[in-house]
């Protein structure tokens, strides 16, 4: 069963996807239950050249020397930043638990859904350890991420944020 927060953030995820395609002037794909890896790897991919050279530039003028990143799409920055530059990751959402939900909440046991994750999971593990520091945000995530290989220092935050489950939004989605 897929629990309703869960239900909720891929009704926000969907919403996102057919917003940026309308605003791209993109198709919007069928969701047919498929599940589509394809939107999965460039999550972890460096973005273009002038984007890594601006953030550079600015670590560069400004005399940078710690950056935070946050979100899949930043991971890949230890490996483009200066070598003096100490870098934190701030876990908010490991994305291979989050894809391995995906394919749990479709029934998808495909020899091809768990090649994707796992590909998926090697690839964002070697990328956090690229890392000085990863925050994770709870015990469990930093047990996940430890048990994925992530070999980082890890701090375990103790910002917690405890939703109820009779939440305003559960009737909004």
């Amino acid at each position: 069963p897929v629990s309703s927060g869960q239900k909720r953030l891929d009704a926000i995820y969907r919403f996102k996807y057919n917003v940026k395609k309308i605003i791209s002037g993109g198709r919007i794909k069928e969701h047919s239950g498929v599940f589509r890896y394809e939107d999965w790897l460039p999550q972890l991919l460096p973005q273009p050249e002038a984007f890594i050279s601006h953030v550079n530039d600015i670590i560069t003028t400004y005399k940078i020397d710690i950056v935070q990143c946050e979100m899949l799409g930043t991971v890949f920055f230890p490996l483009v930043f200066p070598p003096h530059v100490k870098t934190i990751f701030v876990e908010h959402e490991i994305g291979f638990v989050r894809k391995e939900l995906q394919l749990s909440s479709l029934g998808d046991k495909s020899l091809q859904g768990t090649a994707h994750l796992e590909i998926n999971k090697m690839l964002e593990a070697s990328l956090l350890n690229k890392f000085d520091t990863v925050v994770s945000l709870s015990e469990d995530d930093t047990r996940k991420l430890r048990n994925a290989g992530v070999t980082s220092n890890i701090l375990t935050s103790f910002a917690v944020v405890n939703t109820k489950n009779d939440s305003p939004l559960e009737s909004e989605f």
